[in-house]
């Protein structure tokens, strides 16, 4: 499995799995990276180049953008569509970079036989900043784009909220989470503790290939 967790101030990306050792569910932790390329790092990147603009994208946080389109939200800061995506460009790339770093050094080292590198790995968006779209477009380029690491995003199972309001939403099912106690979730294997697994690759014969001085 693959989860991106988009915060206010970090992005969170893991592979791991999860399996049944008959006692507890299990979770390896294959490889994680954390990085400062959260919400408020991509405000702060967008309205660079004038403070005024940027004090008043980062006072409205990251509500601001809703699931509106980054252009579209921009504009309300007269800066057009391809100035707005100029800046977009250098921001997707770190965040694609950190995606491709996860899921090469998995596929490379951790679980190189899983079926789904072919198939397709789960991949869950979650996060207070998980509704705007420049993140889920990061993570959705892999869907297609990438033959040998291809994602396949799925909708985060959520418990139902009274509300449309996406930050009550946010609230509600980081309190969900934090009310199961850890020790009740299974055993989480830290990502240290597991060992490279790597493919086995055929071995060359050359014996047979050798010319002696006599053969020539």
């Amino acid at each position: 499995h693959f989860l991106i967790d988009i915060g206010a101030a970090t992005l969170d990306a893991v592979t791991f799995n999860i399996w049944d050792d008959g006692v507890q569910d299990q979770f390896p932790i294959y490889v994680s990276r954390v990085r400062p390329l959260g919400t408020h790092f991509l405000c702060k990147h967008l309205v660079q180049v004038d403070e005024k603009k940027a004090d008043d994208l980062l006072y409205e946080g990251y509500l601001c953008f809703n699931n509106n389109p980054v252009e579209e939200v921009l504009s309300r800061y007269s800066l057009s569509d391809q100035r707005a995506q100029e800046l977009c460009n250098p921001f997707k790339t770190r965040v694609r970079e950190i995606i491709y770093d996860v899921l090469k050094n998995t596929r490379s080292r951790r679980d190189p036989r899983s079926h789904h590198w072919k198939h397709g790995v789960p991949a869950f968006i979650c996060g207070g900043g998980s509704h705007i779209p420049l993140y889920r477009e990061c993570v959705k380029a892999f869907d297609n784009a990438s033959i040998r690491y291809r994602l396949k995003v799925k909708p985060m199972s959520l418990p139902d909220v009274a509300s449309d309001n996406i930050g009550d939403t946010s609230r509600l099912t980081v309190a969900f989470g934090l009310s199961f106690d850890k020790d009740d979730l299974g055993k989480i294997v830290p990502e240290h503790e597991i060992q490279d697994l790597h493919e086995n690759r055929a071995v060359r014969n050359t014996d047979n290939s050798f010319v002696s001085k006599d053969q020539v």
